[in-house]
C-alpha cells in the first residue's frame, strides 16, 4: 500500500511575500507601463460616453440616461386614484415606497399611439422625487458618445423641452429623455407632495 504524502507546510507570510516581491522585481517595467497605459486608454474611451436604458412606450423608442434610474422591473399593481389627471396611473408600492406611476406619452400629449400593454416600469428618479413611469420593454443599453441627430418625428418635436436630441440604434432612433427636466416639471415635482 502506498502511503499518502504529507503536504508542504506553508511558508509564513514575511516568505510568501518576499517570495512575490522577488518575482515583481523581474518584471521589465516598460512592459507593465505599456500594458497599464493600454488599460488606462481603454478606460477613458468608456467613461467619455453616456450610458443609456432603452424602451419602448407606445409607438416610441426612448432612450434615458443612466444617471437618471433608480430601477427597472415589473409594473407592480397599481392603485387608481381618483381626480387626477390622465396621465397618472395611480400608484404603488414598491418596497415601502408609494409611488406614482405615469404614463409618459400622455403625459406628453402624443394620443395617436397603440395602448401600452406592457408591464414594466423604469423607476426615474432625482433627488428625493422618484416616478415611475409605465412602459412596453427594455430593449437594452447604449454607451452615446455623441448626438447623432436633434430631429423628432411630428408630434414629438412639440416636446422638445424633455426630448432634445436622438440616437440611432440597430437602424432604430431613440429619443433621449431629459429626465432632470420632466421631473423638475412643476406637474411632476407636484407628485412628491
Amino acid at each position: 500500500m502506498k502511503e499518502k504524502k504529507s503536504p508542504k507546510p506553508l511558508s509564513n507570510l514575511s516568505q510568501i511575500i518576499s517570495g512575490i516581491d522577488s518575482s515583481l522585481g523581474k518584471i521589465d517595467d516598460s512592459q507593465a507601463l505599456q500594458l497599464g497605459m493600454e488599460a488606462l486608454t481603454g478606460l477613458e474611451s468608456f467613461e467619455q460616453g453616456e450610458k443609456l436604458i432603452l424602451f419602448r412606450t407606445g409607438s416610441v423608442n426612448i432612450a434615458v440616461p443612466i444617471d437618471g434610474v433608480a430601477e427597472i422591473g415589473d409594473l407592480l399593481k397599481i392603485t387608481r386614484i381618483p381626480h387626477l389627471p390622465q396621465w397618472i396611473l395611480g400608484i404603488v408600492n414598491v418596497r415601502g415606497d408609494i409611488l406614482s406611476v405615469v404614463d409618459l406619452l400622455s403625459f406628453m400629449g402624443i394620443e395617436d399611439r397603440p395602448s401600452m400593454t406592457g408591464e414594466r416600469m423604469i423607476t426615474l428618479a432625482l433627488s428625493d422625487l422618484k416616478v415611475a413611469v409605465k412602459i412596453d420593454q427594455v430593449l437594452g443599453t447604449f454607451t452615446k458618445a455623441e448626438p447623432d441627430s436633434p430631429d423628432l418625428a411630428p408630434g414629438i418635436a412639440s416636446f422638445h423641452e424633455f426630448l432634445q436630441e436622438s440616437v440611432e440604434v440597430g437602424g432604430n432612433t431613440f429619443y433621449i429623455l431629459d429626465y432632470k427636466a420632466l421631473l423638475n416639471d412643476e406637474r411632476f415635482a407636484s407628485l412628491s407632495d
